[in-house]
This record gives structure tokens, C-alpha cells and sequence, in this order.
């Protein structure tokens, strides 16, 4: 099978490896789309060359049910098959409901990091929260806040990120005298979150609230991953990785 690896800053090859062969209780999954994030990258220790990329919907082989993971550790989606160990596949494998756009589904991890951040400050009814920052986890930190009943103030000095604010429950302004100030660089990359916020992200995804496609901006294969993390659109918020 064909596998993006990663063996160092700048250095990101696309590879033929063998296709993952699970143990008992493992899952292994024919990637459908998986979703580019800031922090891809591996960290700067341990084996390399390393797979990576963690945020994917795809089917099981065998069951063929479509399943998004939100499980921390996992890497390796930019491949055709990802292996789903069995620690993870025991307690955080997810049916993506039926009519979810893929690329939408694999939102599910990082869109829990995002409640769960909202229920740990306390956020409710009758409070300002400026979110600070509006690349995709501060937009689903706008929708989460705006979730919990909260006035949302959207903090960003890119003008077209300011356009996309309403679609995700705030308003553009400066944030003075908000009650609870959200960053998303102290988010971005968080694998934070519980079983029940989880769930709780795919059924807000399903819902429909929010225009969460549009967090999507762009589609490449795997062999054009390399160039986009080396030159990202400016425009870019994820890219669906389609193998």
C-alpha cells in the first residue's frame, strides 16, 4: 500500500509499505479521507521514518462500517490502510451516522478537544467568550462556546477569517471585557477530550449547526501532501488527504 512517512523537518516521502496486519482485537481501516492539522508532524523523538496524520474517517475491513477514531496516539491515517490498535479500537471507535460527509466525520477528535475545553472553563448562558485566534479549532471553539449559550467575540486581524464567524456562532471584535478569552494556539493540537465529548462532536457534526464543511478548504492526494506542508495557501484551514 501507498504511505506518506515522515523522516525529518522538510522530509516527507511517499512510500510503498506493507499493508498492516491486525492482531486480535486490532481493526484495520481503508482510510477514506483524512484531515491535515497543524501538528501532523511527529514529535522531534523516537523512531523515524514515522507514518503520521490522525484526524481520518474510513471503513472496517470486514464489518465494512464507516468509523472515525478519537483516540489519542493514533497516527498514521495519510495511508490507504491505518491500523487501529486494539487499546483504541476497545473504547474509541465511532459509527459515523448514515448521509455525514466523510471529510466532515473525521472533524470528530478535534471538535471534542474543543467541548470539552468549553465544559472545563465553565462556559454557559449569559457570558461574553472571545476566542482568539480563527483558524479551525478556534472556529469550532466559536461553535462549541456558542453551543453552551455564550455570546461569541471572534478575535483575528485576517479579514477572511472574519467572514467565516457567523457561520460559527460569533462576532467579529477586539474581545475587551469578556468574561472567559479562548486561545486557540493553547488548543491547537490538544488531544484532550472524553468518550462522552466524542460522541457528543460526531452528533454535533451530524446535526448540521454549523456549515462544518466549509472548514474543509481543500482536497489533494497523498503525493501532494509534502508541497502543501511545505508551502500552505494562505487560505488554507484542513485539507482532505483522499488516498
Amino acid at each position: 500500500m501507498r504511505a506518506l512517512l515522515f523522516y525529518g523537518p522538510g522530509d516527507v516521502r511517499l512510500e510503498d509499505v506493507p499493508r498492516p496486519a491486525p492482531e486480535p482485537g486490532d481493526v484495520l481501516v481503508q482510510v477514506e479521507v483524512a484531515l491535515t492539522d497543524g501538528t501532523d508532524a511527529p514529535l522531534p523523538f523516537g523512531e523515524f521514518p514515522s507514518p503520521f496524520g490522525h484526524d481520518f474517517c474510513g471503513v472496517a475491513v470486514g464489518s465494512g462500517e464507516r468509523i472515525v477514531a478519537a483516540g489519542s496516539g493514533l497516527n498514521g491515517a495519510f495511508a490507504e490502510y491505518l491500523l487501529v490498535p486494539a487499546h483504541i479500537a476497545e473504547h474509541s471507535l465511532l459509527h459515523v451516522p448514515a448521509g455525514l460527509a466523510s471529510e466532515v466525520a473525521a472533524l470528530a477528535e478535534p471538535l471534542a478537544c474543543c467541548l470539552h475545553e468549553v465544559e472545563r472553563a465553565g462556559i454557559g448562558a449569559s457570558q461574553t467568550v472571545a476566542v482568539v485566534g480563527l483558524g479551525p479549532t478556534g472556529l469550532m471553539l466559536c461553535a462549541a462556546a456558542k453551543d453552551a449559550g455564550a455570546k461569541i467575540v471572534a478575535v483575528d486581524d485576517r479579514p477572511e477569517r472574519r467572514e467565516l464567524a457567523a457561520d460559527f456562532g460569533a462576532a467579529p471584535g477586539d474581545g475587551r471585557g469578556a468574561d472567559v478569552v479562548l486561545e486557540e494556539a493553547a488548543l491547537r493540537g490538544s488531544f484532550d477530550h472524553t468518550p462522552r465529548t466524542a460522541l457528543a462532536a460526531l452528533a454535533f457534526l451530524a446535526s448540521g449547526a454549523h456549515p462544518w464543511e466549509r472548514l474543509v478548504t481543500h482536497q489533494v492526494g497523498l503525493e501532494e501532501v509534502a508541497g502543501l506542508i511545505e508551502d500552505p495557501p494562505r487560505d488554507l484551514l484542513k485539507a482532505a488527504v483522499i488516498p
